[in-house]
């Protein structure tokens, strides 16, 4: 997923040949295994519902759990516990992955075959039930519309507070009462949804809700600048009618039971990410009790110092059998090698490497021959992508590295290297998204897909080609992005 380009002249088979093991089942282990494989996807339903109770359950009873006041080998065990607890029941993203991958691709295949290259499957899969991964969206944007329209508190105090200060005075005040019992609810729903929340070390909203704010008062000035409107993309490459009303219909009804079942299996996918989200939350809040016990232990310089050690070290710490007895220079050492490993350009998008990945993984990214980046044309002034929804849209760019830089985005259109699922309350806010990296099935692609707004994913090396403030014309229904002028403007 998020490849773009083949292997080339070199076949799958000769690549795998070149592996020192390769393994070569047998027809019976092959045929053992295709029927492994169709028993999960039958019985997928029963284990994606298990999967969820089970996970969900165990969050919320870790996350009612004091463990500040746990020594460190208990801190340790519970996340032990947690994570054999995970791990063992951890099929059904697995399996319904395969499941997405596979209609996807099928769906994508019969459309072209029977209908052409022009066949749209972005278009046809949206809209086919609830988006799980969108719901932080919608619920923040109704908050702000609840407020914009006087039926919750707060409107005049969002344009006075200030947004680092107001969970506090929220709290504080009894006239916000509503508004507060509306923002803890968001809390305790989604406070695990946050920007870059598979990362340990970042702030969730259990700990930070200030991007709560942040994101309702962005909402409050795009309704005040939209009269109370709720703004809609400016589509002009929707297609028209039934694309697949010309099949026969006996394809006619096989096109509309993969729609369908694709459709569902992208929203299950997205559901599953949500419970994902909220595990790592767990396991933030053990490891951040676990920082602090060790600072008073006189063992790490700061609580954030653990996120810079292994969990085996860890397991070593409390076993007593560390190679080691200072743990802050260890941090300490690794914190600086990660400042610089984010210092380094980004590796092309397929290299190969040989022996030791330490000595191979040189500055230069050690790629025998980088792909070239065939998206960029007309002296870079100009690339081209894959779309996700159409759209033609023109205006000023903000280039973003990182949320931060992309948190002032009102109305431009967002370049960004990469997103997560925590940028998705910035997406309403942007006229169209042009993204580094993704594919049709990315995260990205699916929650924009879905809010209307005109995306193009995978368009290489357009962040380090632009700064904020370029004048663009995204085509999103072609995938095509270019630098304008004032003149040049359609």
């Amino acid at each position: 997923m998020g490849v773009k380009e083949e292997l080339g002249d070199q076949s799958a088979a000769e690549f795998f040949a070149s592996v020192r093991s390769p393994y070569t089942p047998s027809p019976s282990r092959k045929l053992w295994l295709a029927s492994v494989a169709v028993f999960r996807l039958i019985t997928l339903k029963g284990r994606m519902a298990g999967f969820e109770q089970k996970v969900n359950s165990t969050c919320e009873e870790a996350m009612a759990r004091d463990f500040e006041q746990l020594n460190v080998p208990a801190q340790f065990a519970a996340y032990q516990s947690l994570r054999e607890k995970f791990l063992a029941n951890w099929q059904a993203p697995i399996i319904n992955d395969m499941r997405c991958m596979l209609l996807f691709g099928l769906l994508k295949r019969l459309g072209s075959k029977w209908l052409g290259e022009s066949f749209d499957v972005n278009q046809v899969v949206r809209g086919h039930g609830t988006l799980g991964s969108a719901e932080p969206v919608q619920r923040l944007k109704f908050i702000a519309e609840c407020i914009y329209k006087g039926y919750l508190p707060g409107l005049s105090w969002f344009s006075t507070v200030s947004l680092n200060e107001a969970y506090e005075q929220l709290c504080a005040s009894s006239e916000l009462l509503p508004l507060r019992l509306e923002v803890e609810a968001y809390r305790a729903e989604f406070g695990f949804r946050c920007p870059e929340e598979l990362k340990l070390e970042a702030n969730d909203l259990y700990i930070d809700p200030t991007p709560i704010f942040q994101t309702i008062a962005a909402y409050l000035e795009q309704l005040r600048l939209q009269g109370g409107a709720t703004q809609k993309a400016k589509i002009q490459h929707e297609i028209e009618g039934d694309p697949i009303s010309s099949l026969s219909l006996g394809r006619r009804l096989m096109m509309k039971l993969l729609i369908n079942h694709t459709a569902k299996a992208i929203a299950d996918r997205e559901r599953l990410r949500l419970v994902r989200g909220r595990t790592f939350s767990v396991a933030r809040k053990i490891f951040r009790a676990m920082g602090n016990k060790l600072v008073s232990l006189n063992l790490l310089a700061s609580m954030s110092d653990i996120f810079y050690l292994t969990v085996d070290e860890l397991a070593d710490v409390v076993a007593g059998r560390g190679a080691t007895g200072d743990l802050s220079s260890l941090a300490s050492q690794r914190r600086r090698e990660y400042l610089n490993y984010g210092s380094q350009p980004s590796p092309p998008e397929r290299f190969v490497t040989e022996g030791l990945p330490a000595a191979s993984l040189s500055r230069a990214m050690m790629a025998r021959e980088p792909l070239s980046n065939a998206n960029a044309t007309d002296q870079a002034k100009a690339w081209r992508g894959t779309s996700c929804y159409p759209g033609i849209v023109h205006g000023k760019a903000i280039v973003a590295k990182s949320f931060s830089e992309a948190s002032q985005v009102q109305g431009e259109i967002l370049v960004a290297k990469s997103t997560d699922p925590g940028w998705v309350v910035l997406f309403p806010r942007c006229s169209a998204l042009v993204i580094e990296r993704g594919s049709l099935l990315s995260h990205s692609a699916v929650v924009a897909r879905e809010l209307g707004i005109p995306t193009i994913v995978g368009v290489t090396g357009i962040t380090d080609a632009l700064a904020s403030g370029v004048e663009l014309q995204v085509d999103a229904g072609t995938g095509s992005v270019r630098i304008v002028n004032a003149h040049d403007a359609d």
